[in-house]
């Protein structure tokens, strides 16, 4: 049984030389070890955002929608000015997943939970 599917595929001519370059500059031994390359990056990246949202983001949103005081509001933010650093970012990141997932739970009343 054959492990391997050969495809034909069609890139835009900048990352079709991007492939190429690697290549001729042996980093790669093949275009098709180039593409697989960046299919295993890809895969990689997709884990760690689903990670990062199972991990960090539900639990945050949890505890937020618990307790919506820890919130911050965009007039407390407005306030706070040029002082606002990644924990104030993070702060209305949240805000807005617990108001998105909000009106999604006011929408439906019998939904699925997000695969995460």
């Amino acid at each position: 049984m054959r492990t391997t599917q050969q495809m034909s595929i069609t890139l835009p001519n900048e990352m079709a030389a991007q492939i190429k370059a690697r290549v001729a500059s042996g980093e790669y031994a093949s275009e098709s070890e180039v593409i697989r390359e960046g299919i295993r990056a890809l895969a990689a990246r997709d884990r760690a955002v689903e990670n990062w949202l199972r991990e960090q983001v539900v639990p945050a949103y949890e505890a937020l929608k618990t307790d919506p005081e820890r919130g911050v509001s965009r007039m407390q933010l407005r306030k706070k000015g040029r002082a606002c650093t990644g924990f104030c970012v993070t702060a209305i990141v949240l805000k807005v997943i617990a108001q998105a997932v909000t009106e999604l739970d006011n929408k439906t009343t019998h939904r699925q939970p997000p695969v995460l």
